[in-house]
């Protein structure tokens, strides 16, 4: 998905930040609700943005069970900084286990292990080099 297609300032151009500091990301990683006709919100959403000082990341969520609970944060100077874009994903990957560690709600539970394997596809596996 482009930026541009979620709608927002017709000037806000992918990399640059806003009046706000607020990133316009260059690029988005979507899971899709799978739901015959949904046309809401992403169940995860990884946004990365590249600039000329690195890779920034965010990353949204929204549940549809339990009590529904979300969460998504804009990309600013606040967030790290990585070298590359594996790391800013990697990143927001591990946040995603971080906010969904303590989940006591069965239905929300098994959302979350399929989000989680969605975005752990999104890591490249690390091969060992001495094996």
């Amino acid at each position: 998905m482009t930026p541009a297609s979620r709608g927002g300032e017709d000037d806000w151009i992918p990399g640059q930040k806003n009046d706000h500091g607020v990133y316009c990301p260059t690029e988005v990683l979507r899971m899709e609700r799978d739901k015959k006709g949904w046309c809401g919100v992403a169940r995860v959403e990884i946004d990365l943005c590249e600039s000329s000082d690195g890779w920034r990341g965010s990353r949204g969520f929204q549940f549809f069970s339990g009590d529904h609970w979300g969460s998504c944060s804009p990309m600013t100077d606040d967030g790290p900084l990585h070298p590359t874009r594996e790391a800013a994903i990697k990143e927001q990957v591990e946040r995603l286990h971080r906010d969904f560690a303590n989940l006591d709600d069965p239905a929300m539970q098994k959302e979350a292990r399929e989000m989680l394997e969605w975005a752990d596809g999104l890591v490249p596996v690390q091969m060992d080099m001495f094996a």
